[in-house]
């Protein structure tokens, strides 16, 4: 085993130029038994990126169902919400290329994050880029959003790109072009990157106009690009929301948590610091949570402002928060910019986590269910955070190392274990009353059935699943009919997604949709979800009950008489 003390040496020092020499210092500094468990982390992650289905239900429900509906006609006929046609759409269709595996899964993400860890380490020393991967692997929402299909973190790496591309590439025809990429990317995975670019566009205007003045032939690269400009960007989605509703942005009704003004901001920065701190403790808290019969978070909520919901169901780590890791690096962004002898890329970095955090208070209500919308702002002011840290003179004894070693483990541990998305531990949720329970099984329960494993958040469609593969063949006829007017959503996909249209039609009443007796030669099944037909020719075969009610009529009749 390395001499702990001569490994962490090695990571202090500057280090090679080049990628590969920077990681193998970066891996060897690390003590034996933490690169035995990175290692098993890894192989871990590797098999649920591509075993595990994405099951996230506003995912699937909503945004990467769009590639499959688009299959049976304009999304403006064929989607289940207007947010369908209305957000841009970039990352979702960057999983197509990977549906050859008959899977969405998690492999957009977890490339680009690959990405950043590869520009994060080409851009800093050894021992910046150890203490930049401590609070990454420290910090939950980050780590949880490696292996989930939200745009959150494809967001924040292709921002982290783009100000890497603005900051750090040589001059050449290509350089205008590239980074113009990039923004369009941050704009074209999620409308509120427009945030990114109040800051990451005058950067680069403020470029070219001082070290990279563009040339002829950089202009002449630049039109060829305009086709994946337009593409990166989601340029439709925008145009046509200003054809339809006269903005290019979507109406504050079409998303969630929205509430603008200095009042909200101040509400949601204390919710934010108290739930960070809380959430540095989430396994103290909810044992000791457990032993009290709810009292303790009963008192938590209310210091929170009862928006500290993650504890009635924990634990789950898609709602658990970055606990102190988001507050070191937000405080050492603002000492970093502040700082006028520092690099002054970095500065711009720092602000921009800054900027991106005081948006997100500002247009939105901070809740638990948001902490991915500060993914960006951990990601930007990382680099700033660790550069600072590194010039700190202390020393790391050996039971410290051990502490921070088993901090790092129970971080990463939790997400691997306790993830919604794909749970290795089977876990019962209770609401504080104690009167509501649910059972919650593991990846494994169905493990060689890939289909039910799109199940693991919505359990309970897995039912209509099994009725429909029993009873619904692929060559019937199918009719879906959503009813549903208002913000709620079928998890449609899973029970589609080996169907084609030529006999299978997807309506929906919001825009105009509706059942015609007509049709019913080409159908022999009509599923609605949150209503009812009335035809003769078909009767009741199956219903989901509750509050995504889902029903299946069946054909009485071969001929319709």
């Amino acid at each position: 085993m390395n001499d702990p003390s001569a490994t962490v040496a090695a990571a202090t020092e500057p280090g090679p130029a080049g990628f590969v020499d920077k990681a193998r210092i970066l891996w060897f500094s690390l003590p034996l038994y933490l690169r035995i468990y990175l290692g098993f982390l890894l192989v871990a992650n590797f098999f649920i990126i591509f075993w595990v289905p994405v099951n996230d239900f506003d995912t699937m429900s909503t945004y990467l169902a769009r590639i499959k509906l688009e299959e049976f006609g304009p999304l403006v006929d064929t989607a289940t919400l207007p947010e369908m046609y209305i957000f841009p759409k970039f990352f979702d269709y960057l999983h197509a290329p990977f549906l050859w595996l008959g899977y969405f899964t998690y492999a957009p993400s977890a490339i680009l994050f690959v990405v950043f860890v590869v520009l994060l380490i080409k851009e800093t020393s050894p021992k910046v880029a150890l203490i930049a991967l401590f609070l990454c692997l420290t910090a939950d929402p980050v780590i949880t959003a490696v292996t989930s299909a939200k745009n959150d973190m494809p967001l924040a790496v292709f921002g982290f790109i783009a100000w890497y591309l603005i900051a750090r590439l040589e001059n050449s025809k290509y350089y205008l072009s590239l980074c113009t990429s990039a923004l369009c990317a941050v704009i074209g995975t999620k409308w509120h990157g427009a945030f990114m670019l109040v800051v990451l566009g005058p950067f680069l205007i403020y470029r070219l106009a001082t070290s990279h003045r563009p040339s002829w032939a950089s202009l002449v690269v630049f039109g060829l690009f305009l086709p994946l400009f337009f593409i990166a960007s989601s340029a439709e989605v925008y145009f046509n929301n200003y054809v339809r509703d006269g903005s290019f942005f979507p109406r504050p009704e079409h998303f969630a948590y929205h509430a603008t003004g200095m009042k909200n901001a101040v509400f949601s920065v204390g919710a934010f610091l108290t739930s960070s701190v809380f959430d540095s403790f989430d396994w103290a808290f909810y044992a000791l949570d457990r032993l009290s019969g709810g009292l303790l978070w009963s008192v938590v909520n209310v210091l929170t402002m009862n928006r500290k919901v993650d504890f009635i169901i924990m634990p789950n780590s898609h709602i658990a928060g970055f606990g102190f890791p988001i507050l070191i690096v937000i405080a050492c962004s603002l000492i970093f910019v502040t700082r006028r002898e520092e690099d002054p890329a970095l500065r711009v970095g720092a602000g921009l986590a800054l900027f991106w955090a005081a948006s997100n208070f500002y247009y939105f209500t901070y809740s638990t269910w948001l902490n991915r919308y500060f993914i960006a702002t951990f990601i930007f002011g990382l680099i700033p955070t660790a550069t600072l840290i590194s010039r700190m003179s202390f020393k790391i004894g050996l039971r410290l190392r051990a502490l921070l070693a088993a901090y790092l483990i129970g971080i990463t541990g939790h997400v691997l274990l306790f993830d919604g998305e794909h749970r290795m531990v089977p876990v019962t949720l209770r609401d504080h009353s104690g009167n509501k329970s649910a059972v919650y099984s593991t990846i494994f329960h169905d493990f060689w059935d890939r289909d039910l494993l799109y199940y693991q958040i919505w359990t309970g469609y897995a039912e209509i699943h099994k009725y429909m593969r029993a009873n619904v063949k692929l060559s019937d006829g199918l009719f879906f009919l959503n009813f549903e007017k208002g913000a709620d959503a079928p998890f449609l996909y899973p029970l589609i997604k080996d169907r084609r249209p030529a006999n299978t039609r997807i309506a929906s009443v919001r825009f105009g949709g509706a059942w015609n007796p007509e049709l019913c030669s080409e159908f022999r099944f009509v599923m609605t979800y949150l209503g009812a037909i009335d035809d003769p020719h078909y009767e009741m075969a199956y219903q989901y009950p509750g509050r995504r009610e889902i029903t299946i009529y069946r054909r009485k009749f071969p001929d319709c008489r």
